[in-house]
């Protein structure tokens, strides 16, 4: 079916209110051999917009499936699509799907020399993007790693770095139904909507520069088949910190929410979000971006403390996406809710750790010092993370 017969076909779909009325109506009337297919269709497709478009673009005629016919060719490089294409009559086609790594092809813009849409997909990406979205996202991560190229960087110093360069994005919600605008790495940062998906992929794309493997895990939502949160685990092994276990990271959650320091009608100074501030509350300090350590390098045995209530949906390998399965002894763990702090390991680590990486981003010492500061003062705060946020003790020096 081309896009036309596809479009029409789900204005169809759309003309039953539940999917009993359309298996009473038309599929236990018609019979039809692609039965399994039309009910997919049906209930997980077409009423979102953006799966449906790549779900229709993926199944169309008008598609030249390039990713396809060179799946099984290893160090696949641009010469090597474009060989591929060119053997085809492309005047039967709309748009091209290529599947690459997410790495540089400095000889990309040869495909837009073919003269039709290209659609790239990448390991541990969620989507599509064009060939300009995908430069632009590898225009981030090159600039990532040239900034952070420094001999002997530790595994935690390295998973830092990528944990506050993700933070410096602040959240924000797509205004449309297109979900993959912000969950998607290429889509995110084109269209400068981000949440907690996109910031998790980002994460996780941001350690695979270099070299850390990590785990998507996506928490189970309310309605029907659908995720509510992400974040991230990893395994870490750094002999500098005398840091070595499964840690979860949440960098949506530490993400830049304007922190201030503030004053409040009883006198009393606390670390505040700016957007939860009272008319009677005074700002004495903004605070830089990407303060917050609150859920970093959160204990596997803890998880249930940090992240009370949640429930895994499932944990994926990144950028493979091969499943982890949840095992008994695996959610054992996650439902540990042992009181002891986390913070221990945290305080202990963070002022030598964070002196190490804000040298890295360009900090002065001046600003390092007051930054490590106000984050281990933010870690006193709450120091019990969710399980006690009620429970605030006044900063030790008013500013």
């Amino acid at each position: 079916m081309n896009d036309e017969k596809l479009d029409i076909a789900k204005e169809y779909l759309d003309t039953f209110p539940t999917f009993e009325d359309f298996k009473r109506d038309y599929l236990d009337v018609n019979k039809p051999a692609n039965e399994k297919f039309l009910t997919y269709l049906f209930t997980e497709i077409k009423d979102k917009p953006d799966v449906w478009e790549e779900t229709k673009y993926r199944i169309s005629i008008e598609t030249l499936r390039i990713d396809i016919k060179l799946k099984d060719k290893e160090n696949l490089t641009i010469d090597d699509i474009v060989n591929e294409v060119k053997k085809n009559d492309l005047s039967k086609y709309k748009r091209i799907l290529v599947k690459l790594d997410n790495k540089n092809y400095d000889d990309i813009d040869k495909l837009s020399k073919l003269g039709i849409d290209v659609l790239i997909s990448t390991k541990g990406e969620k989507g599509f993007s064009t060939i300009d979205e995908f430069k632009f996202m590898r225009e981030f991560f090159n600039i990532f790693k040239e900034q952070c190229n420094y001999p002997n960087l530790s595994v935690l110093e390295k998973i830092t770095l990528a944990y506050d360069h993700v933070k410096f994005f602040l959240y924000n919600p797509e205004n449309n139904r297109n979900i993959m605008d912000s969950r998607g790495i290429a889509r995110s940062m084109k269209t400068g909507n981000i949440v907690c998906e996109a910031y998790s992929r980002i994460f996780c794309q941001l350690l695979s520069e270099f070299g850390i493997n990590s785990h998507l895990t996506f928490i189970k939502g309310k309605g029907k088949d659908e995720s509510s949160h992400a974040r991230v685990i990893v395994k870490v092994e750094d002999p500098k910190y005398n840091v070595k276990g499964v840690f979860a990271f949440d960098p949506t959650w530490d993400s830049d929410l304007e922190m201030a320091l503030v004053s409040h009608e009883d006198g009393n100074v606390t670390y505040e979000s700016k957007k939860y501030l009272k008319e009677t509350d005074t700002v004495i300090e903004d605070l830089p971006s990407s303060i917050r350590y609150l859920y970093f390098l959160v204990p596997l045995y803890e998880y249930d403390k940090y992240f009370t209530g949640d429930e895994i949906d499932r944990i994926q390998k990144y950028p493979t996406f091969n499943k982890v399965e949840l095992t008994d002894g695996l959610t054992k763990i996650l439902k540990y809710n042992d009181l002891k702090p986390r913070e221990k390991t945290v305080l202990d680590i963070l002022p030598d750790l964070l002196s190490k990486t804000k040298k890295i981003e360009g900090y002065s010492d001046d600003e390092i010092k007051e930054f490590i500061n106000h984050a281990v003062n933010i870690l006193n705060q709450y120091r019990f993370g969710r399980l006690d946020k009620n429970l605030k003790t006044q900063v030790s020096s008013q500013r």
